[in-house]
């Protein structure tokens, strides 16, 4: 019997491809490599700019020097498949159940980073999330609680509310603005208009995104509230306006994969071993998750209780 080492999955394939398209976090978010289980990393509150006289000194910067701590988390599956679907297409059944699995971490990813209520305790909830972040104050950042969130209905109002509250800020990069949202904005969204009767929400045509304000909307099913991160979350809707640049993803790997390969790994443990004659495919992701300013993100929590 031969045991297989853990395997990253190559760049572009199926089950990577499904994250990517499913997960706001992994597609949006700056991603930071991480070859330990922390990192810190710089908060980026910008460098202060004056016009200097000849001849006179230059005005040294006394901008803080803030930073935000990486801890990476392993999302992880065990999938057992019967040795008789091996034995007839092996191929085609393990790479479907890693589809299926990428398809439920993107969930769980999204959810634990964006929609997560509770204190981080490195288990049930891996991160800080957006969410939790935008109710907290912060001294740092002189950010005070929830001045970042909108709580209500969909209305014209709430959305044009929600997206000035970020614009106004000194974070506004309209190159990296975008909207991350739950489907069910979607249904909400069809109803509002403004005056002269235009659809606030665009959507995409062939190649082109769906668009809210003009900014490109990414779906995400993970984004809703949960006191612990799940693959399906059933609270309140969110919609997220912000710069992406200030979403923050740490990527990891495994022991013996490098770098440039760390991404997806997953390891065969063959039914020779077992009692059931059933082989275990085991999945992992190693990420980690911050936010680098709560002024750079606002947060439309949609209550149905006020629709």
């Amino acid at each position: 019997m031969t045991f297989e080492n853990w395997i990253p999955e190559e760049w572009g394939s199926n089950p990577i491809t499904r994250v990517e398209q499913r997960s706001a976090v992994e597609a949006l978010a700056r991603p930071e490599m991480m070859s330990a289980p922390t990192k810190h990393v710089p908060r980026e509150e910008g460098v202060g700019v004056q016009n200097t006289a000849k001849g006179t000194a230059y005005v040294r910067d006394t901008s803080t020097n803030g930073e935000v701590l990486l801890t990476r988390r392993k999302i992880t599956g065990a999938i057992q498949i019967a040795e008789e679907d091996l034995t007839d297409a092996a191929p085609n059944v393990i790479e479907t159940k890693k589809v299926n699995w990428a398809t439920s971490a993107a969930k769980y990813l999204d959810n634990a980073a964006l929609g997560t209520s509770g204190a981080m305790n490195g288990t049930t909830v891996p991160y800080e999330s957006l969410y939790y972040l935008l109710g907290q104050s912060n001294a740092e950042t002189a950010y005070t609680a929830g001045d970042n969130i909108v709580l209500g209905d969909a209305t014209y109002e709430a959305l044009s509310d929600v997206a000035g509250r970020y614009e106004d800020s000194d974070y506004f990069d309209a190159a990296n603005t975008h909207v991350i949202a739950s489907p069910v904005f979607k249904r909400l969204f069809r109803d509002v208009r403004d005056d002269e009767n235009r659809p606030v929400f665009v959507q995409g045509r062939d190649s082109t995104p769906d668009t809210l304000w003009g900014y490109p909307v990414f779906w995400s099913t993970g984004c809703r509230v949960s006191a612990a991160a799940t693959v399906n979350p059933v609270g309140n809707p969110l919609l997220y306006v912000g710069n992406t640049d200030y979403l923050i993803s740490g990527r990891g790997f495994g022991r013996g994969i490098t770098e440039q390969q760390g991404s997806i790994e997953s390891q065969i443990i063959p039914p020779e071993i077992s009692d059931t004659d059933e082989a275990l495919l085991k999945m992992r992701l190693f990420r980690a998750f911050a936010l680098g300013h709560e002024h750079a993100w606002a947060c439309l929590e949609y209550d149905p209780a006020q629709s």
